[in-house]
């Protein structure tokens, strides 16, 4: 046993197989044996020690508790969980049992059943720190995130050398948006344990909250340097180089962690996400990266027949259930806050399936508006497959798409007759699963529908409706008139700002010499970025005096910026979307160059909602042509900045009660087409 304990398992067998040659009638020697096996790997010899034991001393607890935990590693849950029952049982106040039987009871998703068992044994045990970890995790998997703080804390608080309680706390720290906080425990662990590869990459997720992109991409790569083949990993590098516009470093990280883990659908939600920002990807080649998504992961889950309950009555009221990790002050929450109120209750009826664990004022407003609120929070996807199919869900709606978060295997299995994606991804989801993809004619004009898999259910006005944050300042006079010089700007993601277009930014400011440029956004927080960004501009032949690079701010204090520029420059092929909502709020134009994808046409729809087309370019020159026309009319964009408001509260982009009409239409619609289908099958 001492050998076993400092890794020499060949040596410690040979021993041990003496002692029972010596003394084969002892239950403990056979105990001590197959727990030695267990942890040598050697698995099913393990289980004939342990069961042997058994045979010689049936109540020896302990064998009992070493078999369970042997029969749980071969995937027998059920001879597992027999034998922590049968040991608590035979001893009440066996604490390690009841914790391996919690543990059993987590992973197969009976959580509050774990959470009674973790309970039961800190009553026996409340000064084992490893319990309290156990019970915080179980609390953070239900998304009661303050109690897991407690129970990590406790943890701690009884073993400070604990590297694991260390990490867990910083883990949900970050879920709570404390992300600084975060970086200090992370930090904590790798004290302890400077070989934790998890706390390496998890600080690395931390650092990249925090906008410290190249800290977070050092963190990483410390990761790797230990476990070089951590698929985790690899997926998060993979996030943070695309958010440093390398989509080549991020693409190939993201199909690293593929070949590592072939059944790694998140990876793949993520280079997804990574090739939609990508310019040298052609629409035909985005197509089919997500149809490939369909075959791997989503299409194997289908029913081999699909048959649903709900009545097939064209024109009965309609049971919509929306689907969301985004149902907060987020894009999603902005787009459906004007929606969700504005529905006709007579026509449907509302549930929200929500994966938020941290809730905010948004998420108030917007469970307000619905008739049933179901939290989705760790719950399995076929779990939340087979809530929807009790709810007898008639339309089930994606916002998610590929982005965090999403239920896409959700739909994959097909819980509801019908089934469409809206407002949440930028795109095609791929799934066959999947019916619709609501959009609008700007959004997918004519002769784009082969690039999507899903039918497209056209909306008259606009694809989502906006609700302007009542907290935006008032929209100030124009800058260009007090600073004596035209301020161009762009609040977007920073991995929506590739090379072409800093190239024809400042082609643009050539153009413009009097001019300025202000980019703001949470990744130019990071002192390195702001270089690297700057080096980019200065290569193409810019001063960089003439460029103000800011990082992230509270929300009112980014809206308030729009009053230090004049005109607003959308980046491509990637367009701005709620950004671009947010910019004609507070009177700024914007200038779109459009294209040939969905990702592409946000601001193309925006601005044709709001009646401003001509601010659509045809291509770079116009585009350039159409900025610097509007930099030396200074009279025409104070007219714009003085009235655009107005116009936007005159347009249908924010007429919640008009665009739930014309969405349930359109449900309407899609749950006629089913019927028809439906009753002519039968």
């Amino acid at each position: 046993m001492s050998l076993q304990n400092v890794g020499r398992f060949n040596e410690a067998v040979a021993h041990m197989e003496q002692a029972l040659r010596l003394r084969p009638d002892r239950a403990a020697i056979y105990n001590n044996y197959g727990n030695l096996l267990r942890t040598a790997g050697r698995t099913a010899e393990a289980v004939t020690a342990l069961r042997r034991a058994l045979e010689l001393d049936p109540s020896l607890v302990e064998a009992l508790n070493n078999l369970g935990m042997a029969l749980n590693e071969q995937n027998d849950v059920a001879g597992a969980e027999e034998c922590y029952r049968r040991a608590i049982a035979q001893k009440p106040a066996f604490a390690v049992a009841y914790n391996n039987l919690a543990n059993l009871l987590q992973t197969t998703g009976r959580r509050s059943e774990a959470i009674a068992q973790y309970e039961h044994a800190l009553r026996l045990d409340p000064k084992v720190p490893e319990l309290h970890n156990n019970l915080a995790n179980a609390f953070k998997n239900t998304g009661e995130l303050e109690r897991a703080v407690k129970g990590y804390r406790k943890a701690i608080e009884l073993n400070p050398k604990m590297a694991a309680a260390h990490n867990n706390l910083a883990g949900v720290l970050s879920a709570l948006g404390k992300h600084d906080a975060a970086v200090t425990s992370y930090r904590a662990a790798l004290e302890i344990d400077p070989k934790f590869s998890e706390a390496w990459n998890n600080l690395g997720n931390a650092l990249r909250d925090t906008g410290r992109l190249i800290e977070g991409e050092e963190a990483y790569r410390h990761a790797l340097e230990i476990k070089p083949k951590s698929p985790e990993t690899f997926n998060n590098l993979g996030s943070l180089l695309k958010d440093c516009g390398d989509f080549t470093g991020s693409q190939a990280a993201f199909r690293k962690a593929l070949e590592i883990q072939p059944n790694f659908a998140t990876a793949y939600h993520n280079l997804l996400m990574s090739v939609q920002y990508d310019p040298t990807i052609t629409p035909d080649a985005l197509r089919e990266a997500h149809v490939e998504f369909d075959r791997r992961f989503a299409r194997p889950l289908m029913p081999d027949v699909v048959r649903h309950a709900n009545a097939p009555d064209p024109e009965r009221r309609l049971r919509i259930g929306y689907v969301s990790g985004d149902l907060c002050r987020h894009p999603v929450g902005h787009f459906l806050v004007p929606v969700l109120p504005n529905h006709d209750r007579g026509q449907v009826d509302i549930t929200a399936y929500s994966d938020r664990a941290v809730e905010d004022e948004m998420t108030g407003k917007l469970r307000a508006s619905c008739d049933r609120w179901r939290s989705i929070v760790g719950l399995e996807d076929v779990e939340v497959a087979a809530r929807v199919r009790e709810d007898q869900i008639d339309i089930l709606v994606d916002l998610s798409g590929h982005t965090a978060e999403n239920r896409l295997l959700v739909f994959a299995r097909k819980p509801a007759p019908v089934q469409a994606t809206w407002a949440g991804y930028v795109g095609t989801t791929g799934l066959s699963a999947m019916d619709y993809l609501i959009s609008d004619a700007r959004e997918t004009p004519p002769g784009s529908e082969g690039d999507y898999v899903e039918k497209l259910a056209l909306l008259p006005d606009c694809y989502v409706c906006f609700a302007p944050p009542t907290y935006a300042p008032d929209v100030g006079p124009l800058p260009a008139r007090s600073s004596g010089y035209p301020t161009f700007g762009c609040f977007n993601n920073l991995a929506k700002i590739n090379r072409s277009v800093i190239a024809l930014w400042c082609e643009l400011l050539k153009r413009v010499p009097e001019a300025r440029l202000i980019l703001k956004t949470h990744q130019l927080s990071d002192p390195a970025m702001r270089r690297r960004i700057a080096g980019m501009l200065s290569d193409e032949g810019v001063d960089t005096n003439r460029v103000s690079l800011l990082g992230k701010s509270q929300h009112r204090a980014l809206l308030a910026e729009y009053n230090k520029i004049d005109i607003a420059l959308d980046p491509f092929p990637y367009s701005g979307g709620l950004t671009t909502l947010e910019s004609l709020w507070m009177g700024v134009p914007v200038v779109s160059l459009g294209g040939d994808r969905f990702c592409a046409r946000h601001s193309v729809a925006h601005l044709t909602a709001v009646g401003l087309p001509e601010m659509i370019a045809d291509g770079p020159d116009a585009y350039i042509r159409i900025a610097s026309a509007l930099a030396a009319d200074l009279p025409r964009l104070e007219a714009i900045r003085s009235g655009l408001r107005a116009q936007f509260n005159a347009s249908p982009l924010v007429d919640g009660a008009r665009f739930a009409r014309n969405l349930e239409s359109a449900y309407r619609t899609m749950w006629r087409a089913w019927c028809a289908k439906r009753i002519a099958r039968d």
